[in-house]
């Protein structure tokens, strides 16, 4: 909790992926992808609650391993390249407030696919967005290298 306010984080983590097969388990640092996000979001003390969605019996496995709640296995209809954020988010606040009458008044939505953010980036994030009263916020980074090779990955070669 920051200054009163409830907050969670939620991991989505499907299991399909069109350019690197099982990307949110695949290794990164001798670690599974996810597990980078989970660590860091597990060391803030500002969040009051860390869900991850995920359609991936693996990834719930792994979740609960690390003592991250993954209560449910995300519904299909949700779970495809096509599916949104919102959508996402929706089912989880509904799943939450439906079981266990739990509602939050921020939520911090933390893709796997940034392993190199720490905690202190997450709870600066938060910070800002209470103290300034924003209701989104987006991070970005800058490249040191054309955003093109950004999308390719060769077949032998690690992130």
């Amino acid at each position: 909790m920051y200054k009163g306010n409830k907050i969670i984080a939620i991991i989505p983590a499907r299991k399909g992926s069109k350019r690197v097969k099982n990307k949110n388990l695949y290794p990164f640092k001798n670690k599974p992808l996810i597990y980078h996000t989970i660590v860091e979001t597990l060391k803030s003390k500002l969040i009051d609650k860390i869900i991850v969605s995920s359609n991936d019996l693996n990834i719930i496995k792994l979740s609960k391993k690390l003592k991250v709640s993954a209560p449910f296995k995300r519904p299909n209809n949700i779970s495809g390249d096509r599916s949104t954020a919102s959508e996402v988010v929706n089912h989880c606040l509904d799943w939450l407030n439906d079981k266990n009458n739990e509602n939050y008044d921020y939520i911090i939505y933390l893709q796997p696919t940034s392993p190199n953010r720490k905690v202190m980036d997450i709870d600066n994030a938060l910070k800002i967005a209470i103290n300034k009263k924003i209701n989104t916020l987006v991070s970005a980074t800058k490249l040191n290298f054309p955003y093109e090779w950004a999308f390719s990955l060769k077949s032998n070669q690690n992130f």
